[in-house]
C-alpha cells in the first residue's frame, strides 16, 4: 500500500544523518520556501538585508557532539531559506492559539516565544561583531577566531573544539579590519537561554546575549551574490579540533533562584509582548529582551530602514515599570506610546494579566542531571571492538605510552630517529609493515645533533624530509609543569593536528628538577604523557637512560616501566648495538637485532651516522665469499674512476645489480650495505670519507687524491 508524506514528513526525513539519532540535542530548524534568509551582495556595492518571513516550515535535528553539529552548520551554509533556534516547538495547541487562521492548515508556524519554549542544549553560539583582530580576518580567519578566544573568552574555551562562520557582511570595504564571525561550542552539561544569560552576565563578557534568546534567528548560509560580484574571502567557515570536544561552564549558584527567562514569561507580565509576537511587524529579538519591529511610520522615515532601528523595550526593562517604543528615525522620536499602539491596532482588552509568578521554584528552569558512569559491555559486544593495532607490526602498538632505552653513546637517539623516520615515511622498518603516520619529535636533549642526524639520514636513504609528515620541536619543556604538557600539545594541534607518535628525547630533559626515582614526580611526567596521548592520539616514545642493572628497565621509579605499553632496550657491544624487545603488553615479548652506527659525511668538516642493520641471516647470498666480492668488484668497476667510487653510488648499484636471493627493494638495501661494510671490513675496499677505494697496489697509492673528488 503506498504511503502519503505530508510536507512536513519529507522535511523531517530530509534531515539525513543528522536526524537519525533520538538520544541528543534537538534542534530545531526553521525554513522558509520562497524568501530567502540570507544577505545580499548586490552589484552596486550594498548588502541587501534578510527578507523577513513570518510563517515557517520546521524539522527538528539530533545532534550528538561538536563534530555532528558542525556537520549540520556545514550542511546548512548552502541552504539560504532555513536556519536553526534554540526553542523547542511547544506543540500543536501553542501553534494554534498562535495563528489560528494558519496553523495547523498548513502547517507552518510563527516564530515566537508561545510557540517554542526555552530547553537545556549544549551548544553556544558566541557571536563576534566588531572585534579588531592583529591578524587579516579575511586571508586568514581561523587565526583571528583564536585571537578573539584567547583575548575575550574564559580559559575553559581555549582549548576546546569550535566550527566557526564568517558572516554574511564579512569581507566588505565597510567592514576592513574587522572579525565579524559566529562561534559555536559544545557545552559539557546543557544549558537553557535564560541560564546562558546569567553566565554571560556573571562573567561581564561583553557578549550580545540575544543570540542567547530561544526564538533568536542564527544565521547560517553563506551570502548571495548577484551576477558579476566575486566574493572577496576565500573561506567564511571551518572546523577547529581542539584539546577536548567539550567545555565546562559555571552558572552562578547564588543566584540560581533568580535564573528566569524573562522572554518567556513577559507575555503574561506585560500584553504588548504577545501581541507584538503574533503580529506581522515582528522582526526578532535584540539584548535585554528588547523586540525589534517594523515601525508602523516608515513611510514617513526619510532613509532606509534596518531590522533594529525600531524597537520594544518590555516593562521591566532598565528599571521601568511600564513598556515604552523607541525608533531612531527623526521623525518618530516624539510619538509617544499610545501613537505606536494605536497604529498597530493593539487594544488593553485583547490579554488577560495572568497572576503567574515567575519566582516560584516551580517555573525555575530544571536541567536533569545525570550521574556519570563507566561503562560496562557484555562480552559479545566487547568482542565486538576493533582489535588494538600496530604502528609497526609486532612491534610498535597503538598505545598511550612506550619507550627506548640504553646507555649513553649506546644510540638510541640514532635508532628513534631511524624508527621516527620509516614511520613518517610509511616504509617497513625491520621487515615490518608500518602504518604511515605524523610524526612530532620532540628533541630536548642535543637539537643541534638531531639536526646533523636527520640530514645524514636524508643524504644516505635519498630521501626528501620536507615531502613527509616529520616535525622537530627543539625545545625541553618540563612535563612535571601541566602547563607546560599543555603546551606541548597546542603546538602540536595548532601544526597540523592529531599525530601517530610523539618522540620526546629524552626523558631525563623533560622532568628537570625532579628526582627520577620518586613517585610523586615521575607521576606527574607520566600524566603529562597520558594527557598528551589522550589530546592528540598519539603514541608517546620516551627516549631515556637505562638503570644501573638494565634487566630492571629505564632508570628511575618502577611504576614508569609498569605503565608502559611496550619498551625496547639497546646495548653497545663495541661497535655495535644490540636491540631487543624488553616488554610488549600485547605481542610478541622477544626478539633481538643488531645494527652498527656508519659514519655519512655531511660535509668534509662534519661528519654523523645512520643506523645500519646487520642481518641474521646466515644464508643471503647466493655466491660463496670469494665469488660475492668478484661479482660486488665487477659492480664497482662499472662506477669506479681511477679505482674510486662514492659510497653511496656504490650501494645503490649492489642494490640494483648484486644477486641477492630476495626481490624486496627495501631487504636489497640493507643487505647491499651490510655486504659493503663487509668488504671494507675485510679489506677488500678502503673507506675515504664518503668515497671507496679499491684496495690493489695501483689504487692504494692514489688514495691520497680521493679528497680531491666529489660526488658524481
Amino acid at each position: 500500500m503506498a504511503s502519503c508524506e505530508t510536507p512536513q514528513d519529507q522535511q523531517n526525513a530530509s534531515a539525513g544523518a543528522f536526524s537519525g539519532q533520538s538520544n541528543g540535542d534537538q534542534i530545531t530548524i526553521l525554513s522558509h520556501s520562497v524568501l530567502n534568509l540570507a544577505k545580499t551582495w548586490q552589484c552596486d556595492g550594498s548588502i541587501k538585508a534578510y527578507d523577513q518571513p513570518k510563517r515557517f516550515s520546521r524539522r527538528e535535528v539530533a545532534v550528538n557532539d561538536i563534530h555532528e553539529l558542525s556537520g549540520l552548520l556545514t550542511e546548512l551554509e548552502t541552504n539560504p531559506k532555513a536556519f536553526p533556534i534554540r526553542g523547542l516547538f511547544a506543540g500543536d495547541e501553542a501553534a494554534t492559539k498562535a495563528d489560528p487562521d494558519g496553523y495547523p492548515k498548513d502547517g507552518l508556524v510563527r516564530r515566537t516565544k508561545d510557540v517554542f519554549r526555552d530547553q537545556p542544549l549544549h551548544f553556544i553560539l558566541i557571536e563576534i561583531d566588531n572585534y579588531r583582530p592583529e591578524a587579516d580576518s579575511i586571508s586568514n580567519p581561523e587565526a583571528a577566531v583564536e585571537e578573539f578566544i584567547r583575548h575575550k573568552l574564559p580559559v575553559e574555551f581555549h582549548l576546546a573544539s569550535y566550527h566557526w562562520q564568517l558572516s554574511s557582511s564579512a569581507g566588505h570595504p565597510t567592514k576592513q579590519g574587522l572579525l565579524k564571525a559566529h562561534v559555536w561550542f559544545w557545552l559539557e552539561t546543557p544549558a537553557t537561554s535564560a541560564q546562558l544569560k546569567q553566565w554571560a552576565k556573571a562573567n561581564d563578557l561583553g557578549l550580545d546575549a540575544s543570540v542567547f534568546n530561544e526564538v533568536q534567528i542564527h544565521y547560517t548560509s553563506k551570502p548571495l551574490f548577484e551576477a558579476g560580484v566575486i566574493d572577496p574571502v576565500p573561506l567564511r567557515s571551518g572546523f577547529v579540533e581542539g584539546i577536548t570536544d567539550v567545555v565546562g561552564i559555571t552558572i552562578p549558584q547564588a543566584d540560581a533562584a533568580k535564573i528566569i527567562d524573562r522572554g518567556n514569561n513577559l507575555g503574561i507580565n506585560d500584553p504588548v509582548v504577545p501581541f507584538l509576537e503574533n503580529h506581522d511587524c515582528f522582526l526578532g529579538y535584540g539584548s535585554d529582551d528588547k523586540i525589534f519591529i517594523e515601525c508602523p511610520f516608515k513611510d514617513s522615515h526619510t532613509g532606509s530602514s534596518g531590522i533594529s532601528e525600531t524597537s520594544y523595550l518590555p516593562a521591566g526593562t532598565n528599571g521601568e515599570l511600564e513598556g515604552h517604543f523607541v525608533c531612531q528615525h527623526e521623525h518618530c522620536r516624539e510619538r509617544t506610546n499610545e501613537a505606536y499602539l494605536s497604529a498597530l491596532g493593539f487594544h488593553d482588552n485583547d490579554f488577560e494579566i495572568s497572576d503567574f509568578d515567575p519566582t516560584t521554584p516551580e517555573h525555575e528552569p530544571q536541567t536533569e542531571k545525570k550521574e556519570e558512569l563507566f561503562p560496562i559491555f557484555s562480552a559479545s559486544e566487547y568482542l565486538k571492538r576493533p582489535r588494538p593495532r600496530w604502528i609497526i607490526e609486532d612491534l610498535l602498538p597503538e598505545g598511550e605510552i612506550a619507550a627506548i632505552y640504553g646507555a649513553s653513546t649506546g644510540g638510541k637517539s640514532f635508532l628513534a630517529i631511524d624508527m621516527a623516520l620509516s614511520i613518517a615515511r610509511g616504509v617497513p622498518w625491520l621487515g615490518r609493515e608500518v602504518i604511515q603516520g605524523r610524526v612530532v619529535y620532540l628533541a630536548a636533549e642535543g637539537a643541534g645533533g638531531c639536526r646533523n642526524r636527520l640530514e645524514a639520514y636524508e643524504i644516505d636513504r635519498t630521501v626528501r624530509l620536507e615531502d613527509i609528515p616529520f616535525q622537530i620541536i627543539p625545545a625541553a619543556p618540563n612535563f612535571l609543569d601541566s602547563d607546560d604538557a599543555l603546551k606541548v600539545v597546542k603546538t602540536v594541534i595548532r601544526n597540523g593536528g592529531k599525530a601517530s607518535v610523539i618522540f620526546v628525547d629524552t626523558l631525563a630533559q623533560v622532568t628537570s628538577g625532579g628526582n627520577e626515582n620518586a613517585a610523586a614526580d615521575m607521576s606527574k611526567a607520566l600524566r603529562a604523557c597520558k594527557q598528551i596521548h589522550a589530546a592528540t592520539g598519539a603514541l608517546v616514545v620516551l627516549v631515556a637512560h637505562v638503570g644501573k642493572d638494565a634487566a630492571r628497565g629505564l632508570r628511575g621509579w618502577s611504576g614508569m616501566f609498569a605503565a608502559l605499553d611496550a619498551a625496547f632496550c639497546v646495548v653497545r657491544d663495541g661497535n655495535r648495538r644490540r636491540f631487543n624487545i624488553a616488554k610488549q603488553k600485547d605481542g610478541p615479548d622477544e626478539g633481538e637485532w643488531t645494527f652498527e652506527l656508519r659514519d655519512v659525511f655531511l660535509t668534509q668538516k662534519y661528519k654523523s651516522a645512520v643506523v645500519d642493520w646487520i642481518s641474521p641471516d646466515a644464508d643471503i647470498f647466493e655466491l660463496d665469499a670469494g665469488s660475492k666480492y668478484e661479482c660486488a668488484l665487477q659492480i664497482f668497476d662499472e662506477i669506479a674512476i681511477e679505482g674510486q667510487a662514492v659510497a653511496k653510488r656504490f650501494r645503490s648499484a649492489l642494490s640494483e645489480k648484486f644477486p641477492f636471493n630476495t626481490d624486496k627493494p627495501d631487504s636489497r638495501s640493507a643487505l647491499a650495505r651490510r655486504l659493503c661494510r663487509e668488504m671494507i671490513d675485510e679489506k677488500v675496499l678502503y673507506e675515504r670519507r664518503n668515497f671507496l677505494v679499491r684496495a690493489n697496489k695501483e689504487t692504494n697509492k692514489k688514495t691520497n687524491k680521493t679528497e680531491q673528488f666529489s660526488e658524481q
